[in-house]
């Protein structure tokens, strides 16, 4: 490693730890991505048949997911911040839960569980990896973790409309997490 590539690892790190611009956050347009994704995505199994709404998310979920990979990488490269690290961790952390959603859809395929079974299970998993986000990545992400949570128990006990109501909730949970955090790094920044 050059000297001139030790110091701008270095501060890469200083800046990091100082200004609060640099903190890890979910990114205006990442969240305004999967809002979209979710509200569109979220009611349809309320007012279409279940192998169209498969297919939405078979091809809306990998699509979203490079493209916020996309947006995160160009938002780095613009601030100056070349944080590889916590690229790779949110690359991987978001790519485990993608893979681990496809296992997930194996279950009603092979006929282990129902259709009906596997869509509460998956988003029990959307919450957990939201969740685990809020804990690991960026605290904020724990709010759409929570609304996906609550979106489980509607479905769990039946409730009219839940997909629809969760997808809203989702993807409001998901906007308002995005400018909390872009108002408090400004506030901090001030």
């Amino acid at each position: 490693m050059s000297q001139e590539s030790k110091w701008a690892k270095d501060l890469n790190f200083v800046r990091g730890v100082v200004d609060p611009a640099s903190q890890p956050h979910l990114p205006r347009s990442v969240a305004l991505v999967w809002a979209i994704v979710v509200l569109i995505g979220f009611p349809l199994p309320d007012f279409v048949a279940g192998d169209m709404v498969l297919r939405y998310w078979l091809i809306a979920g990998p699509i979203a997911f490079l493209l916020c990979a996309f947006l995160g990488a160009r938002m780095m490269h613009k601030s100056g911040q070349q944080d590889r690290r916590a690229a790779k961790h949110q690359f991987a952390h978001w790519g485990a839960f993608l893979a681990i959603s496809a296992l997930a859809l194996l279950l009603p395929q092979a006929g282990v569980i129902d259709w009906q079974a596997a869509a509460p299970l998956l988003l029990l998993l959307i919450s957990f990896a939201y969740l685990l986000a809020g804990i690991h990545l960026d605290s904020h992400l724990a709010w759409p973790g929570v609304a996906f949570a609550v979106g489980y128990c509607l479905l769990i006990y039946r409730v009219s409309f839940a997909w629809t109501i969760v997808g809203v909730l989702a993807a409001l949970a998901l906007v308002l997490t995005s400018e909390i955090g872009r108002l408090k790094r400004v506030a901090q920044a001030a």
